[in-house]
């Protein structure tokens, strides 16, 4: 996401904001890694990977508005969150030891069609494929 929307600073003329928020990016995923590694090992490195990116993305989201390009953060974020659930979801199945699977098969389908009649375009399809079913049926009736 922040290759895209550097790309878009770049685009608008700005390179010298991509290059700004790259930069501090890399300098605040070094300074953290290193307390964040002595920690907790790898997982130190993927929380100070993970906290520079969100770090990158507002200050991005920030350059492009100051561009009078706006982007919808509440999609991305939900997005995010919901694979965040998912992941809160499936490690508390595998604490039950459910190791089946087409158990694991099951539940991951059952996630995923949640997500998708979370995500407005999907569900005002389904919505619109729903109403056009029911139509045909009072039709037939």
């Amino acid at each position: 996401m922040s290759s895209l929307m550097g790309y878009t600073l770049v685009a608008a003329g700005k390179p010298n904001y991509s290059f700004h928020t790259n930069l501090l990016r890399t300098v605040v995923g070094f300074v953290l890694s290193i307390p964040l590694i002595y920690l907790w090992g790898y997982m130190g490195a993927i929380y100070s990977l993970l906290s520079s990116s969100i770090l990158g993305f507002f200050i991005s989201k920030y350059y492009l508005e100051k561009v009078s390009l706006s982007i919808k953060v509440w999609e991305i974020l939900r997005s995010f969150l919901l694979v965040l659930i998912f992941i809160f979801i499936i490690k508390c199945i595998d604490n039950f030891y459910i190791r089946s699977l087409s158990v694991n098969v099951i539940i991951v389908f059952l996630l995923s069609l949640i997500y998708l009649l979370i995500e407005s375009e999907f569900r005002e399809k389904l919505i619109q494929s729903w109403n056009i079913l029911i139509k045909s049926l009072k039709q037939l009736i």
